[in-house]
């Protein structure tokens, strides 16, 4: 058994519950758990706080090297809300600053959620609430993220009290077929965890 030891950079508390129960969640699903398991290293994850998710976008890479090296860290996870930004080129924008400073994806993995993380809650929760659902809408285009925050915690400014025990009950136990046919950002967090574990078990 391999024990990998991860930390988390994101801009707020609903990204790190989120990322920390589906790791657990996804090294099961893909059939790893006989072969890695995942410690999230507290120290770094109380310590990388953010701004802001521009303040994620610029800084990152520096609080990555800083786990790696400082707090051991086998991964860090970077975890930001895209909001009305082109998904396409802020994605492709980190994944270069990667490569540009010598790091690989076996050391850092990218999770922005299109347009915030309440849009995978949102598509968790109406599933949860009728398990028969074979499809529903796309709500990123057509939907804001204070009506997202709304449907999923009762308020545009949910203080973390009231947030984040919503966002640990909808992490559990999370249908990844559902979800990442239904949100392309959080298939591409999949798939990188995806490639991520069969590289590092081999």
């Amino acid at each position: 058994m391999r024990k990998i030891s991860y930390g988390i950079y994101a801009e707020d508390e609903a990204n790190k519950i989120f990322v920390t129960n589906a790791i657990q969640q996804l090294v099961l699903h893909l059939g790893y758990k006989e072969k890695l398991t995942f410690e999230r290293e507290e120290e770094f994850t109380a310590m990388a706080v953010a701004k802001s998710s521009d303040f994620i976008v610029e800084t990152f890479v520096a609080r990555c090297i800083t786990g790696i090296r400082r707090f051991d860290l086998d991964i860090c996870f970077v975890c930001l809300d895209c909001e009305d930004r082109d998904y396409e080129k802020i994605t492709q924008k980190m994944f270069r600053a990667i490569t540009h400073h010598g790091l690989s994806q076996n050391q850092v993995v990218i999770s922005v959620a299109v347009q915030s993380i309440e849009y995978w809650l949102w598509y968790l929760k109406t599933k949860n609430e009728n398990v028969l659902l074979t499809e529903t809408p796309k709500i990123e285009t057509n939907t804001t993220r204070a009506e997202m925050k709304t449907a999923i915690y009762g308020s545009k400014r949910a203080t973390n009290k009231v947030s984040n025990p919503i966002v640990e009950n909808l992490s559990q136990n999370i249908d990844f077929e559902w979800l990442t046919r239904h949100s392309e950002s959080f298939n591409d967090f999949y798939k990188q965890i995806e490639t991520l574990l069969q590289t590092i078990s081999n």
